[in-house]
């Protein structure tokens, strides 16, 4: 009997301890799906559409009270009209949470830029919110809140607090009370990043993209209170990946709006242009030896020499005695032949009457193509090839230099039925980035920036520039980010009150002035034509009358007195 009886005690021992447990489960149970209905009032806008995330590891409470579209990670997601931007994830813990996270990335639900910029609430079961934390900022999710689930404590905490020594270590958050006053704090886009550092990734480019950003960095230093720190990399894999570092790339010439990527707000923008070979400043004995080729001067010189040797040689085998000066009078006279057409004295021999009359024929030629030169030389001629369009490019029989890189990214498309295309891209070479050195060393036709031509190139002499409105190419400076953050944000707002500012249009202005106003200097040189050769030459034909008309007289004085 007493056995019995003390058995019955602890039977009901066993249903009072058990309806106890289930009485503070379901009281547990009710204070959580409190907390989430307070947190998701004040936590996401009023309409918005809320995602709850389904998982068979996940910690699962009672969402009725929510409206909201439900998500099961165990079936594919696919052909979402919407992406989401407002979540709610029941998770046990930081693994399964990065779980989750990868598998949603991959879905259709979300979109990269978008999403991550969203809000995020967390409900776990584990104590270990460090650890949550962190798989949130490995995805650069920071507008999110942590639920426990003991459902009274809500976490939040910001990574560029200076603790949490820029998302690196988690040692820094704020819990509330979710019976309380609840107050969510995370401001967007963010504007102290306690000297946290940001990388910018800086390939070789155009100068005048460099100076902008010179201009620009200090300023988002000032703006965001960041570490800037610039690297320069050929290719963007090469840059130090760090997951506590935001690396910003420039991109100068893309289409911000193909694809998924999402650019920063615009900071410059130009077009291209293409710009002829400049002449080069030839001195006047250069000029002279231009007119004939190499070949035909060192004939020359040689055919000189050649009839002076002869004239000795003739004069030393037939004058008795012979006279040692015989060469060098030889050789004075054919120089006279050849500069003046005559000579002091007609020689009395027959066979240096030969050699002087055959030489007269040889100069009057060379006399003939050396004046006809000259005149082609110092007068200007209509070229033929002259550039004034994108088509005069394509047909022009010079080489067309862009900087390395460009045929790969602006000309890398296949245009088989576009012949103007076809035939620049087919007849581009890459050339390092230094117009000044380029039009030095290189005779090309060259692909650049209009800024850059006129702060480097336009003293340097005359060279003609095309616009390049035929593919409609527009440089433009632009961040982006190895992978998508919310930092972009605040880039786009320190871009913006650069340009309020009125610093930014300061700078612009000056060189935009610069490419409105050029004017060509009033002392530029002008090359001669036959209109201004035309006094030379009525001196001449002046000069050769009279010659004539004192000769006549001659002639007759001579008839007169024999």
């Amino acid at each position: 009997m007493g056995i019995i009886f003390y058995l019955i005690i602890f039977h009901v021992y066993l249903d009072l301890k058990v309806s106890g447990m289930l009485l503070v489960k379901d009281n547990t149970n009710f204070q959580l799906e409190q907390c989430i209905v307070r947190s998701v009032g004040k936590f996401f806008p009023n309409d918005a559409t809320i995602y709850v995330v389904e998982g068979s590891e996940a910690y699962f409470t009672n969402y009725s009270t929510i409206p909201h579209v439900t998500l099961n990670l165990n079936n594919p997601i696919h052909n979402f009209t919407e992406y989401g931007t407002n979540f709610i994830i029941p998770t046990k813990d930081g693994k399964s949470l990065l779980g989750q996270l990868t598998t949603m990335v991959k879905s259709s639900v979300w979109r990269s830029y978008e999403s991550t910029m969203g809000k995020f609430v967390i409900v776990t079961s584990s104590t270990y919110v460090e650890e949550v934390f962190k798989v949130l900022w490995m995805f650069n999710i920071v507008n999110a809140i942590i639920i426990s689930e003991d459902g009274c404590s809500v976490y939040s905490s910001n990574p560029y607090s200076q603790k949490n020594h820029c998302g690196s270590k988690v040692e820094e958050y704020i819990t509330q009370n979710c019976f309380l006053d609840l107050s969510f704090t995370f401001l967007k886009p963010l504007r102290n990043l306690n000297q946290c550092p940001i990388i910018i990734n800086m390939t070789e480019m155009p100068t005048i993209i460099t100076m902008v950003l010179d201009k620009f960095t200090p300023y988002l230093q000032q703006a965001l209170n960041v570490e800037i720190n610039k690297t320069t990399t050929a290719q963007i894999s090469n840059v130090k990946k760090d997951d506590n570092n935001v690396i910003l790339n420039i991109f100068t010439f893309v289409d911000v709006k193909s694809g998924d990527l999402r650019f920063t707000d615009e900071m410059f923008r130009s077009h291209f242009v293409w710009v002829s070979p400049m002449a080069k400043e030839v001195f006047t004995l250069q000029a002279i030896g231009n007119i004939f080729q190499y070949d035909v001067w060192i004939l020359f010189i040689l055919t000189i020499i050649a009839v002076s040797i002869a004239w000795g040689l003739i004069l030393k085998f037939t004058q008795f005695p012979f006279k040692h000066d015989s060469f060098g009078k030889g050789f004075i006279n054919i120089i006279s032949l050849t500069i003046c057409g005559c000579i002091r004295k007609i020689p009395q021999l027959a066979k240096l009457r030969s050699i002087i009359l055959l030489y007269l024929f040889y100069v009057i030629i060379i006399q003939t193509a050396f004046k006809a030169n000259l005149i082609k030389m110092l007068t200007s001629v209509i070229d033929s090839n002259e550039i004034k369009s994108v088509q005069d490019v394509a047909n022009s029989k010079l080489t067309l230099c862009v900087p390395i890189g460009f045929k790969r990214t602006i000309f890398g498309q296949n245009k088989p039925h576009d012949e103007i295309y076809t035939k620049i891209k087919n007849k581009l070479v890459e050339v390092e980035i230094n117009p000044v050195d380029n039009f030095n060393t290189t005779h090309c036709i060259q692909f650049m920036i209009n800024v850059e031509f006129i702060l480097f190139l336009s003293n340097m002499g005359k060279s003609t520039v095309v616009v390049d409105e035929k593919f409609g190419y527009n440089p433009r400076l632009h961040f982006s980010s190895l992978k998508p953050h919310y930092l972009m944000s605040s880039v786009n707002a320190a871009i913006e009150r650069w340009k309020e500012s009125g610093v930014y249009e300061h700078h612009v202005k000056q060189i935009m002035d610069q490419i409105r106003n050029v004017s060509e200097e009033t002392d530029e040189p002008i090359p001669l034509t036959l209109e201004h050769l035309s006094g030379v030459f009525a001196i001449f034909a002046f000069g050769l009358l009279l010659s004539l008309i004192v000769f006549m007289l001659e002639l007759v004085i001579y008839k007169i007195y024999n």
